[in-house]
């Protein structure tokens, strides 16, 4: 019901409920919303960008205070981001970025991990710094399109995108029901510390990549399989649905 990740706190009361990793799908429903409502009623962009700020503010105190159902205050503080990106691929600027500013990124990046700026909370309705916090947040994304440019076919971050809801089920699967093997892995390896840690988070991703892109191929041979029996074939259809 509160499809808010483990946040499921309704004042004072816990409600018991939650989705995990796919707490991020009505979050971004209304973030659209939102925005999209925005553009059409709000005419000059900075307005909107204000609009958006203050969207974003309103989140993030009434988070302090009750959480409502469906993520709708993630939903709110992610409009910030997406007028952000809006912006962004409005002026082209990612057509003007040079090798120096991913250098500046990094830098950023890393001095926000180091000081504990870097987490912003959406599914809680939080930010480290509400304002040194988006800076950082952005410089992270710069070096995932830096990640996307050296992955110019888009090969491995493609590949990755399309199947990212199945990765987070399975992640979400694994967190509830393999803990047990991978403490067992980890006690047979004797890792402590941050070792310990680090190979935890390397069993999980591997887990669910691997998982995924084994439920994946299963979709694809059932497809397959499927219209070879009924001797149909798929409707094929263009990047608008026609």
């Amino acid at each position: 019901f509160f499809a808010s990740g483990s946040f499921t706190f309704f004042g004072s009361a816990n409600m018991g409920r939650a989705i995990g990793a796919i707490w991020f799908l009505p979050c971004m429903f209304w973030a659209t919303l939102f925005f999209q409502l925005m553009l059409k009623y709000i005419k000059e962009d900075y307005n909107v960008g204000i609009c958006c700020v203050i969207c974003g503010v309103l989140s993030y105190i009434s988070a302090r205070f009750i959480w409502f159902p469906f993520s709708i205050q993630s939903g709110l503080m992610a409009t910030g981001f997406v007028w952000l990106g809006y912006e962004i691929k409005q002026r082209e600027v990612l057509k003007n970025i040079k090798w120096y500013h991913y250098v500046i990124a990094q830098i950023l990046f890393l001095a926000g991990i180091y000081y504990n700026l870097s987490d912003i909370g959406f599914v809680s309705g939080n930010m480290a710094d509400i304002i040194l916090s988006i800076p950082v947040g952005l410089a992270g994304c710069l070096l995932i399109y830096f990640l996307s440019v050296c992955d110019e076919k888009g090969i491995v971050l493609s590949y990755i995108g399309k199947m990212s809801l199945t990765v987070l089920c399975t992640h979400l699967y694994a967190l509830n029901t393999m803990g047990y093997y991978a403490y067992w892995i980890l006690d047979q390896l004797q890792l402590e510390g941050n070792k310990r840690w680090w190979t935890l988070i390397l069993i999980e991703i591997l887990f669910a990549i691997l998982v995924a892109a084994i439920i994946e191929e299963g979709k694809n041979f059932f497809n397959r399989y499927r219209y070879a029996i009924s001797g149909k074939r798929p409707v094929m259809t263009d990047k608008y649905g026609k």
